[in-house]
């Protein structure tokens, strides 16, 4: 359900509520109101695996079929298969919303989904204001037009799929649905109208707490009328269109002939997820703390058989440097080329032998400094099977100038309810590691339920440890705002410690996060595919709690000055700097600039992160024309003349 989560802990005698105030609970998800990975692809529409193999408009069905297990590294679909842009009428021509990635379903048939949801193509929702108890026609997956003149009925054609309610996302609800549509030339009235025939669909539930499994739709394609040039078939969803909600996953879609209904299987082997990352608990730390004991012991890879019997496999894992040399290929059982059995998934599962599943890491990062602060490591894991290689999947070992124990991707926001809430991060510092944190990174989300957003401000805050909790305040720095990064895909921004010196010793146990001066909540970025729940502490009455929602906040501790390779924005401190009158509704000031520089470029966003305003140069106490604004929040992002970005305030429009 695209719901915010509200968890009741439950004891046999004696049910206790986890803490609310005021009828509040403390502790909420909320969902996305955008995609930054599809806002960052917003203007490459192809990827890798383009047309370039089909020249023309119109494929033919091969002998083995049509496949796509979305296996591949782009976010947007393969458009060999699937149309770029579907139109109907040719004035509503735009890409297709769907979300290719490897982080939002739950037991997928393969390492990859294609994902259903509320926003569309350029990572904005379909309608911003909708409602989440609302539903509308939202993302959709067109086949290019098929070829079928040489079948007919006698051959058996059937198209098969697999698909997910929820999985990591939001559960639809009842008033939403998943559908598939037929299409063929002959049923369309003109060039610019499409008459689509449904044929299957699935109403909007809330699986049970076992349902994690993809389920299977079958269709045979049992009509003459089929058998011409230009099929065309496409999956659509219903959902609220206000956002990331209502979430359908698909996966595995095989069009072929000679084909039965109990031919439901895709006979591979592979990976489902990325393996984990090489480091005990960190996607990323600085270089120049790296210690050898933070290898973690061995990977966790998880494997699915879907063929009908037993395969013998092994598996090997390379480490490439950022120049693309080969530094450690490691075969798994044994170098003797020794296999191990995997099973079916549907007679026994995931594959559960350990020295393939969770092979043990032999292999340690090089020490030895190169670019300062930074470097990177590819870690390709494959599978092999008779020594030739049938699957592989690469994740990247990141050693930038911070400490990450999220992988980069947000599935939900996650906040605090109360004034003055305390919300904490558990970082230590390795042994013989002794720096300056120079500056603390945060991925805030513009939820789209802020309606006080320009009152939401927070003192950063960095404590020491007490009794493995937060104990003495080190630091705090007066007064700082949610910032949004709109032009990248990390979308982190970096507050800087703008006074004094914050020294972190070697061996030693810190906590860094914020005290929010308001009651309402700020969304930092929640990471749902790793658990470091045990390292969140939140306080609103005076005593320490453990987050009880599983997975990381997106808050990172920085320790060097060097440009980080992220791209994350350097935050400057503004609190001399205002807008005014705030609210507004023709004419604005900014005041507080005559220490920064003589003229300002000033840029106007919109709260989905969208220019509204042409970028206008100004200069101390001059008018903003805001009169064609509706009313809402939006953010005024000021950079001085030596392109460095002073910071983003927000003005409420009240038109």
């Amino acid at each position: 359900m695209k719901r915010i989560f509200y968890f009741l802990l439950i004891l046999i005698f004696n049910a206790t509520l986890i803490p609310k105030v005021a009828g509040q609970s403390i502790e909420n998800l909320v969902p996305l109101t955008s995609n930054p990975n599809q806002m960052a692809d917003a203007n490459k529409l192809s990827n890798s695996r383009t047309a370039s193999s089909f020249p023309f408009d119109t494929i033919v069905l091969s002998s083995n079929g049509l496949r796509d297990n979305f296996s591949y590294d782009s976010h947007r679909p393969d458009t060999s298969l699937w149309d770029l842009a579907f139109t109907n009428p040719p004035s509503q021509v735009e890409p297709s919303g769907v979300y290719i990635n490897r982080t939002w379903a739950i037991a997928p048939v393969n390492l990859g989904v294609c994902t259903f949801d509320g926003i569309k193509w350029n990572g904005q929702p379909y309608v911003e204001l909708a409602s989440v108890n609302s539903t509308g026609p939202a993302d959709d997956l067109v086949s290019r037009p098929i070829d079928l003149t040489s079948y007919t009925v006698a051959d058996s054609v059937y198209l098969s799929f697999w698909y997910e309610s929820q999985g990591r996302g939001y559960a639809p609800n009842t008033q939403d649905s998943f559908l598939l549509d037929f299409n063929i030339p002959a049923w369309n009235p003109d060039q610019f109208t499409t008459v689509w025939k449904t044929v299957w669909y699935v109403l909007g539930y809330t699986p049970t707490i076992n349902d994690t499994n993809f389920h299977l739709g079958l269709i045979k394609l049992d009509s003459a009328v089929y058998f011409t040039s230009g099929f065309r078939f496409r999956f659509h969803n219903y959902a609220s269109q206000c956002g990331s909600n209502d979430h359908w996953h698909l996966d595995e879609v095989f069009l072929k002939d000679d084909r039965n209904f109990n031919d439901t299987l895709s006979l591979d082997v592979g990976f489902v997820y990325p393996p984990t990352s090489g480091l005990t608990d960190f996607w990323s730390v600085p270089h120049t703390h790296y210690k050898a004991s933070m290898m973690a012991s061995n990977f966790n890879v998880q494997i699915r058989n879907n063929d009908i019997t037993a395969r013998n496999i092994t598996y090997w894992y390379y480490v490439f440097d950022e120049s693309n040399n080969l530094l450690a290929p490691t075969p798994y059982p044994n170098l003797t080329g020794a296999v191990d059995i995997c099973p079916t998934y549907f007679s026994a599962g995931y594959m559960n032998s350990a020295p393939l599943t969770h092979p043990p890491i032999n292999y340690s990062y090089d020490q030895t400094i190169v670019n300062a602060d930074s470097t990177t490591y590819v870690m390709k894991h494959v599978l092999k099977e008779n020594a030739t290689t049938f699957d592989t999947c690469a994740t990247i070992q990141k050693f930038y100038n911070y400490y990450a124990y999220d992988d980069g991707s947000a599935e939900v926001g996650y906040g605090l309810y109360g004034q003055y809430s305390q919300l904490a991060y558990k970082f230590t510092m390795p042994l013989g590691i002794t720096d300056t944190l120079k500056a603390i990174q945060m991925y805030f989300l513009p939820v789209q339920d802020i309606t006080n957003l320009q009152q939401r401000t927070f003192s950063l805050t960095v404590w020491s440890d007490q009794g493995n909790e937060p104990g003495t305040i080190l630091y705090s720095q007066d007064t700082q705002s949610p910032e949004f990064n709109f032009e990248t895909p990390n979308r982190f921004v970096s507050y800087g410690i703008d006074s004094g010196t914050v020294v972190l010793s070697g061996g030693q146990t810190y906590y860094i996060g914020w005290v929010q001066q308001a009651i309402d909540r700020l969304y930092i970025g929640f990471d749902y595919n790793t658990d470091h729940h045990d390292k969140i502490y939140y306080n609103t009455s005076g005593n320490w709690n453990q987050s009880i929602f599983s997975g990381s906040l997106m808050i990172r501790p920085v320790f060097a000055d060097q440009y980080d390779a992220s791209g994350v924005v350097e935050q400057r401190p503004m609190t001399s700097i205002s807008i005014f009158p705030n609210p507004a509704h023709d004419l604005v000031y900014i005041s507080g600039l005559e220490n920064w520089a003589a003229k300002f470029t000033v840029s106007v966003f919109d709260i989905a992160g969208r220019i509204v305003l042409p970028t206008q140069i100004i200069s101390e106490n001059a008018s903003i024309d805001i009169s064609s604004l509706k009313s809402g929040i939006y953010l005024f992002k000021i950079i001085d003349q030596d392109g460095i970005e002073i910071g983003v305030q927000r003005l409420a429009v009240a038109n």
